[in-house]
């Protein structure tokens, strides 16, 4: 009797650990296309809480920006620009790192061809820079022609100007251009180093 009861049990327990279902993996940070306006952003650390005393990091709400001719930055089949980021806020803040970058145009905003690389030659030194209210530091920018690509490369069109991403910020502000021509492929036109002294 004891045998048998105890066969019982057993087969109750197999049937018991057959119906169980095995435990699945669990998928977290499932990735999602980004916004089809939105650029790479540049690899800098995020906004931090500043030190005691020490200003706060300079987000795109603060900010105003300008393009302005650089030449001494161009070179063969591309030019120089600047790209001017001004503290409008009321109170002292900081840039470090290099700014995202890119073509925007159509009008409402859309990235046209890729984001721009970093130049992360000793070209340009990579310092924490303390902007004033009223003043400003500048990113320099060198723009490849898209007239050196062909049109079946380049799929050339104008530009409406630049989105720019202060380093370390995950909003954008708008800088408006005239008569630059940008890529609407994946050629890489634009060139940025890190904010500089203004």
């Amino acid at each position: 009797m004891l045998p048998a009861a105890a066969a019982t049990m057993l087969t109750l327990m197999l049937a018991g650990c057959a119906g169980a279902a095995e435990p699945q993996p669990t998928v977290s940070g499932q990735a999602t296309a980004p916004p089809a306006a939105a650029p790479s952003t540049p690899s800098a650390s995020p906004s931090e809480d500043p030190a005691e005393g020490e200003p706060p990091r300079c987000l795109a709400g603060d900010l105003t920006g300008t393009a302005e001719t650089d030449e001494g930055g161009a070179a063969a089949g591309s030019f120089g620009l600047r790209l001017v980021l001004v503290n409008d806020g009321a109170d002292p803040c900081y840039l470090q790192g290099w700014p995202g970058v890119s073509f925007v145009g159509g009008g409402d905003g859309s990235q046209l061809g890729a984001a721009a690389t970093q130049n992360r030659t000793d070209q340009y030194p990579n310092e924490t820079i303390v902007i004033e209210p009223g003043a400003s530091a500048y990113a320099p920018l060198m723009v490849a022609q898209a007239l050196n690509y062909s049109n079946a490369d380049c799929q050339p069109r104008d530009a409406d100007g630049f989105r720019v991403y202060p380093p370390g910020d995950e909003e954008s502000l708008f800088i408006e251009t005239s008569d630059l021509v940008a890529c609407s492929t994946d050629v890489e036109l634009l060139d940025v180093g890190p904010m500089q002294q203004g």
